[in-house]
Order: structure tokens, then C-alpha cells, then sequence
């Protein structure tokens, strides 16, 4: 008795098939969805059932498991077939897999139960299956190593396999074909039936490390490129951006922290948090316990810098998951001198001699200066929220402020005229300007009136209104 006979074959054969198919599954979960892996998991799983009834056919009818086994095979490497060319990139193709199954599934029906006759479904069995490995095997030798350069190897080995396979698929068809026709073939049946098994575990021993590496080294690579993309994206943060370790020691260090405090990276990873930070271990084991256990921290600090000066930063930290700390270094001396310059602006817009009413798009008073209050008589309490056009009067005054609100709108200055009327019923002419006070994105936020000068923010509008003043603004 060989040591290998047919059954101990079909049994590796079984074995194999469900190892593949085992194999492309968690090969799948590990990768994103996507139409490719679709392929690959509903022909692995096609595959294996269909060799699994061909193999051991003992609990079912013989007519049954050959038809279900035959059309399953077929339709298997069909979609395995699509899966190779989804990976490549290349479009899946017709849909042929259905007039595929139908032809073999119905010529295994007829070759079974109505005629019994073996070699023509053998024959069409078989020429099916040396086409879709063909097909697979030019994929894999031809048309892959232009595409994927790095994976030249792994796929021409496959290709390879593909290939044995068809040959092996195609011999076993031409024995069939033998038969079928009267000749004398009897003899290479039993011998090509174990090769198209050995063949059979060959494939699957193929797909099985073949794919899985495949995905496995492409879902690693899109990893790593993850990982680069985001370190290019820290690293160019104008925040300084440090990651810790639950050892206090930095993991990742981009370049704005050593344009801040001074330090290059391997000596920041290098160090303890406290020391190339500058300050007392007290103060940074507090934060990093605050954002351990709220999940994130804010403060400012006073830092120093490598070159021994201090550097006044907002800190902020984020836990992140794992345990790791994210820290967020920015220096404040650019917001503290904004804010000292918007508080001298504003001091300046307060303190000027000429009245300054700031509307919004509505036209409801927001702000008025003390010459405002000085002028009209009215307190900035009574007259926020109120409609400029209720200190006018005169016969005009509703077509002026109808044209006044068009203009601003439309984001340009205007220049007019009011009769307008104190608080005491004294009335008063006042040639007003008025401009636009536009946000950020260009959109128009509010409106600046009086003698008041347009500009394109509020910062600039109370540098000119400050200028205008008499104000000395650096």
C-alpha cells in the first residue's frame, strides 16, 4: 500500500482547503473592508465547501455533492479570480461567475443523475477550472510585477502555482477528453486524479500564505504610511507637540518644541520630562495626574529655554489611548502682545473726542465711546440694542439710513448726513461715516459709525479712528 494513498490525499486535501479558507477569513478582519476582500472571503469560502463535498461525499447523496461540489469549486475561484484583480487595482471584470456555475452545475446535474458519464463532467469540470487558473496565472506573472514592484516575488510564486495548476487541470481534462472520445486512457485516471489533488493542496497552501502576506505586508505598509503622514502633520504644527510615555520619557518629539524652548529631539527623548522642560517635578507630576485622571489639563507655565531664559507657554495635555500623554506646547508672548495692543486700541476708541458707535448687521447698537455719551446725552446702558435711527429726524431720515444699511452690506463705506437729536430734544448736524468691520472668513460681523473710518477689521478700524485721535499707537 502507497504511503500516500488517494483517501489519506483527499483527507490533507480537506484539511488544507479549511486551513485556507481559515486563513484568507483572519487575513480579511485584519484589512479594511473593501470590495477585493469581499471577493477573497466569498471565494474562500465557495472553495473550501465545494472541495469539502467533492473530498467526502459519505453524508450526502453522490449526484448531490458532485453537482453542489463541482459548481462550487467553479464559482469559488471565480471570486477569487475578481479578488486577485481588485487587489492590483485592475476593474473586477464581467460578471461571469453566474453563466460559469450554471454550465458546470448543469453539466454535473446531466453527467450524474439523467446520463451518467463521468468524463464529460470531468472534461468540463476541469477545462473550467485550467481557464480561471490561466487567467490568474497571467495576472500574477504578467500584468503584477508592473504594478506592484516591492511584491515581485511573493506574486510571481503564486503566479507559478496558478500556473502548475492549469497545466495539471488542463492534462486532467485532456484524460477526460480521452475517455470520452473511446480511447484507451484507463491508466492515467487514478494517476491524474492524485495529481489534480496534489495540485489542489498546492493551491491552497499558495492562497493561504500567498494572501494573507499580502494583505498583511499591504495593511502594514498603509500603517507605517498612516504613521508618516501623521508625524509630517505633528511636525509641522506650530504648537510644539511631545508624546510620553508612561515613564515620563518622550516618544515623539516634533521640531516646534526645539524652536521653542532649544532642545533637539534626542535630547529630549533622552531626559526626564522636568528636567529640558525647567521646572520642578512637583508641578509636572501634578498636570500629568490631572490628565490621567480627567483625560486632559491646562495650564501656563514658565519654562526655560536651553539657552537659560524664560519662555511663558500655555501647556495642555491630552490622555490618549493606551496611556500615552500628548503634551501642547505654545508660547504666549504673541497672545499677550495681541491683547495688549487690542486693549490700547480699545483704550484709544474709548477715550477719543469724536463719538464711535460700533452696530451689528441688524443695526442694534453693541458699543459706544464716552464722547458718544457726552455728545448725545444718552448712557451706553440706555442705548444698546436701540436702532441709530431713532436719535434722527427729519423728512429724509428713513430713505438715508435705508440707503446707509444697503451700502455697508454690500461691504463699502458710506459718508452722509443726520439731523439728529440729544436726549434733552436738541437737535444737532452730524456728517457721519460709516464702515463695514468685516470677521475672518470676509463675512460682515458689524458696523462702525461716527466720524469713524473704514477699515477691514476692528483692530484696524481703532488704529485709524485711534490715529485720527491723536493717539500714539505702536
Amino acid at each position: 500500500m502507497p504511503l500516500l494513498d488517494f483517501r489519506t490525499l483527499a483527507m490533507i486535501a480537506v484539511f488544507s482547503t479549511l486551513l485556507m479558507a481559515l486563513g484568507i477569513r483572519l487575513a480579511v478582519r485584519l484589512s479594511e473592508p473593501s470590495p477585493a476582500m469581499r471577493a477573497w472571503a466569498i471565494g474562500s469560502g465557495l472553495w473550501a465547501l465545494g472541495f469539502v463535498l467533492l473530498l467526502v461525499r459519505g453524508g450526502l447523496p453522490e449526484a448531490l455533492a458532485l453537482v453542489a461540489g463541482n459548481t462550487f469549486v467553479v464559482v469559488g475561484l471565480a471570486w477569487i479570480y475578481f479578488g486577485l484583480r481588485l487587489t492590483l487595482g485592475l476593474p473586477r471584470g464581467p460578471r461571469w461567475d453566474l453563466p460559469a456555475s450554471l454550465l458546470v452545475g448543469g453539466v454535473s446535474f446531466y453527467g450524474s443523475v439523467v446520463s451518467p458519464n463521468a468524463p464529460m463532467r470531468v472534461l468540463v469540470f476541469s477545462l473550467l477550472l485550467a481557464g480561471l487558473a490561466a487567467g490568474a496565472a497571467h495576472l500574477l506573472l504578467v500584468v503584477a510585477p508592473k504594478r506592484a514592484p516591492s511584491e515581485k516575488r511573493l506574486l510571481g510564486g503564486m503566479g507559478l502555482a496558478f500556473l502548475a495548476s492549469s497545466l495539471l487541470f488542463a492534462v486532467r481534462a485532456g484524460v477526460a477528453g480521452a475517455l470520452l472520445a473511446g480511447w484507451p486512457a484507463e491508466g492515467w485516471a487514478d494517476t491524474v486524479r492524485t495529481l489534480s489533488t496534489l495540485t489542489a493542496i498546492a493551491l491552497n497552501v499558495t492562497l493561504m500564505f500567498g494572501l494573507t502576506h499580502l494583505v498583511t505586508a499591504r495593511y502594514q505598509r498603509k500603517l507605517a504610511d498612516s504613521e508618516a503622514r501623521l508625524r509630517a502633520t505633528l511636525d509641522h504644527s506650530p504648537s510644539g507637540i511631545l508624546v510620553v510615555d508612561g515613564d515620563g520619557r518622550s516618544s515623539f518629539v516634533n521640531r516646534q518644541v526645539e524652536a521653542l524652548l532649544g532642545h533637539g529631539s534626542e535630547e529630549v527623548q533622552s531626559r526626564a520630562l522636568p528636567e529640558w522642560l525647567g521646572v520642578t517635578p512637583v508641578v509636572v507630576d501634578a498636570l500629568v495626574q490631572q490628565a490621567r485622571e480627567r483625560g486632559h489639563a491646562q495650564t501656563e507655565l514658565a519654562l526655560t529655554h536651553a539657552q537659560g531664559h524664560r519662555i511663558d507657554a500655555e501647556v495642555g495635555l491630552v490622555r490618549l489611548p493606551g496611556g500615552d500623554l500628548l503634551f501642547d506646547l505654545r508660547s504666549t508672548r504673541e497672545r499677550r502682545l495681541a491683547e495688549a495692543q487690542a486693549h490700547r486700541l480699545a483704550q484709544a476708541v474709548e477715550h477719543c473726542s469724536e463719538a464711535i458707535i460700533i452696530a451689528n448687521v441688524d443695526g442694534d447698537i453693541e458699543y459706544v465711546n464716552a464722547a458718544f455719551e457726552r455728545i448725545s446725552g444718552f448712557g451706553r446702558d440706555e442705548v444698546r440694542g436701540m436702532n441709530p435711527r431713532r436719535f434722527s429726524r427729519g423728512k429724509d431720515t428713513e430713505a438715508t439710513y435705508d440707503a446707509l444699511w444697503d451700502t455697508v452690506r454690500q461691504g463699502q463705506p458710506w459718508h452722509g448726513e443726520f439731523v439728529n437729536r440729544r436726549k434733552d430734544g436738541a437737535v444737532y448736524v452730524e456728517r457721519i461715516p460709516v464702515a463695514p468691520i468685516r470677521q475672518a472668513d470676509g463675512a460682515i460681523g458689524a458696523h462702525g459709525e461716527a466720524v469713524r473710518n473704514a477699515h477691514a477689521d476692528f483692530l484696524g478700524l481703532a488704529r485709524r479712528i485711534a490715529e485720527r485721535c491723536g493717539a500714539v499707537i505702536p
